[in-house]
């Protein structure tokens, strides 16, 4: 198993039921901001590219996009920008992409940033009959259909984005003992390393690159 934690949250589940059984309608878009602060950060070695391999592209918008995996499609296309602060000499930690996917029209927007006071942490999804908010500080799922004037809210516990990473521990324990077939696989991380790398030619040749199995 690989530790795609977001996928184990409960809200991804609640969106990914709502994208399934047609609630949202056709899926347009999907919108993943996650911008963490590490201006503080005792982790010294994210910031070193020989101890770490890369910024905030491994870090941070491998996350989203396996999220975007998860609940729109396959990534085939990327365009990614890259910026590096005066806090981060040798790596990124400012980025943002445009995927896509030959499957279906929606495209995705992954942001993802280190120095971000306070954090921004959340994503949305979009289509013809409404969309879906996850905000992290918020742990419920927020959505307004087509034609109402109205966000309505799904709750979730207070614990449950923290509770992600319990639920990703337990599936992969649980598969070991029963020999399924985690949530996570280890396909979806080479897959996420193999979308990174195109995301960096991308960064660096200023053009989309081709990432499609």
């Amino acid at each position: 198993g690989v530790n795609f934690a977001h996928r184990y949250f409960e809200g991804t589940t609640v969106v990914k039921r709502m994208i399934a059984d047609g609630t949202l309608g056709g899926i347009h878009s999907m919108r993943v901001r996650f911008g963490v602060d590490y201006t503080n950060n005792t982790r010294s070695w994210i910031y070193k590219k020989d101890l770490a391999g890369g910024g905030t592209f491994f870090d941070t918008a491998s996350h989203g996009l396996d999220l975007y995996r998860f609940l729109i499609g396959e990534i085939d296309r990327v365009y990614a920008v890259s910026r590096q602060t005066q806090a981060s000499p040798e790596v990124e930690d400012l980025g943002a992409w445009i995927v896509e996917s030959n499957a279906t029209p929606a495209f995705g927007l992954l942001e993802s940033d280190w120095p971000t006071p306070g954090a921004d942490y959340g994503w949305s999804v979009h289509g013809s009959n409404g969309a879906a908010y996850a905000d992290y500080e918020l742990p419920g799922i927020r959505y307004r259909l087509k034609g109402e004037t109205e966000w309505s809210v799904i709750d979730l516990p207070a614990t449950s984005v923290g509770d992600r990473f319990t639920h990703a521990i337990a599936d992969f324990l649980q598969c070991i003992d029963s020999g399924e077939t985690p949530i996570a696989t280890g396909r979806d991380g080479l897959r996420s390393l193999e979308i990174i790398e195109a995301a960096y030619r991308s960064a660096e040749s200023g053009c989309a690159v081709e990432c499609g199995e």
